[in-house]
C-alpha cells in the first residue's frame, strides 16, 4: 500500500509460511530502499489498508483487525464482524467497508455479509444479507460519497 500523501512511504505484508506462521507488516519511508517491521500478527495477514483521507491511519486484517493512527508505530485492536476483506472509503475519513462470506462464517448462517463503519472501525452496521460468490470490494472515488461495488458471481 502506498501512502497517498507521501509516495515514499509504503507498507507491505508478508506471511512467513503458508498457514503456519504469523504475518507481518513492513514500512519503508525511503521509497523501498529500507524496510522495517511495524506489526506482527499471531495469525496469517490477509490485508493492509491505508485511509486515503488520513494516511497515518492503517488497518491490518488477520484473524483480528488491528488499527494504527500513527503510521504503524502503535497498533490497537479494532472490533470487526469477522470480515474477510476491507475497503477504506477514498473520500470520507473513517469510513470502512467490510465483506464476509457465508463460507467464512458458518456459525452465523444468514448473518449480514456487508458492513460499514463510519467511525474508523470502532463499530459496524450490517448493510445487507446478500451472499455473493466472489469476495471483493472496489470504490469509485469519483462519486461523492464513494460508490462501493461488491464482487459477485453466479451460483
Amino acid at each position: 500500500m502506498i501512502n497517498p500523501s507521501n509516495p515514499s512511504v509504503l507498507y507491505a505484508g508478508q506471511n512467513k509460511a503458508y498457514l503456519t506462521a504469523p504475518g507481518e507488516v513492513y514500512r519503508t519511508v525511503d521509497g523501498g530502499a529500507n524496510w522495517s517491521p511495524v506489526y506482527s500478527s499471531a495469525s496469517l495477514l490477509a490485508q493492509i489498508a491505508v485511509d486515503p483521507v488520513q494516511p497515518s491511519t492503517l488497518y491490518a486484517l488477520s484473524a483480528l483487525m488491528k488499527k494504527s493512527t500513527d503510521g504503524g508505530n502503535t497498533w490497537l485492536s479494532a472490533p470487526e464482524p469477522a470480515v474477510q476483506s476491507i475497503l477504506v472509503d477514498p473520500s470520507t475519513e473513517g469510513t470502512v467497508y467490510g465483506y464476509a462470506s457465508q463460507q467464512f462464517g458458518p456459525f452465523f448462517p444468514g448473518a449480514p455479509l456487508f458492513y460499514r463503519s463510519t467511525n474508523g472501525a470502532a463499530s459496524w452496521l450490517a448493510l445487507s444479507n446478500v451472499n455473493p460468490a466472489a469476495p471483493g470490494l472496489v470504490a469509485d472515488a469519483t462519486t461523492k460519497p464513494a460508490t462501493i461495488y461488491a464482487g459477485v458471481g453466479a451460483r
